[in-house]
């Protein structure tokens, strides 16, 4: 992996180390970078919302209404080559090619078992875990899972 500037392989290093100085003074969120703060913020604002016309839920940013209502379409054009799954985005195909590759960006806070992404291991916790513990200790796994 190369970087272009100083400050992409700065930021690239920082994401490892879990430090998030930027709290939200609304809810208990945190980020990596300022621009990641101030686009969160907009989610406590009331203004510049856009509203899908089919299901009438709201969101900040146009672009997450416009994916939104693509996939009231039902269409899944991204295809996996390795199986018969298909995807609405081309993001969500990335993802699900890890499970293929064996790429394991996840790591179960509980028992430590890698997983290939933040769906897997939110079904791993449910699935494995949230026998042992109550209803609070799997919202208290997400919240960590999600922070």
């Amino acid at each position: 992996m190369s970087f272009g500037q100083a400050m992409h392989l700065q930021n690239h290093i920082d994401g490892h180390t879990g430090v998030r100085p930027y709290h939200c003074p609304t809810c208990e969120k945190s980020y990596r970078h300022k621009a990641t703060l101030t686009e969160h913020l907009q989610s406590h604002s009331e203004e510049n919302s856009y509203k899908c016309k089919l299901c009438n839920k709201v969101f900040q940013r146009c672009r997450t209404l416009n994916r939104r209502e693509f996939l009231h379409t039902g269409k899944k054009p991204f295809k996996c080559p390795k199986c018969e799954a298909t995807f609405a985005f081309k993001d969500y195909l990335a993802v699900h090619m890890r499970k293929h590759v064996g790429v394991k960006r996840k790591t179960c806070p509980q028992c430590g078992k890698g997983l290939s992404d933040h769906n897997s291991l939110r079904r791993h916790t449910i699935a494995i875990h949230s026998e042992s513990g109550t209803v609070e200790k799997v919202a208290e796994l997400f919240y960590y899972l999600n922070s």
